[in-house]
């Protein structure tokens, strides 16, 4: 690899630091992504978030959360509280 590339890979990295360390809603979403997802009423663990939906404004519109037997589910942003430990599924038939 030339020393352009790696001069050049070393200014993007740090132009994405900082870019990531401005926009507050990067870092919520990356904050997000990884959390456990718990049942709200017997506190059994869902899965957990892989991926952070928004719309094209921005807002977060939902969640896709993986469970323990590898398949994704997709769940509106609305029957979720969000917690230190992890977010909390609350079904919106409550």
């Amino acid at each position: 690899m030339s020393i352009y590339w790696k001069i050049r890979r070393f200014f993007i990295s740090i132009k994405r630091a900082v870019r990531f360390g401005i926009n507050p809603s990067k870092r919520k979403e990356k904050r997000l992504m990884g959390m456990p997802v718990y049942f709200e009423d017997t506190g059994e663990k869902v899965g957990v978030v892989k991926k952070v939906i928004k719309n094209s404004i921005g807002d977060i519109i939902g969640y896709e959360i993986q469970e323990e037997s590898g398949k994704i589910i997709y769940f509106p942003s609305d029957a979720f509280e969000e917690h230190k430990r992890g977010l909390i599924f609350a079904p919106l038939w409550y």
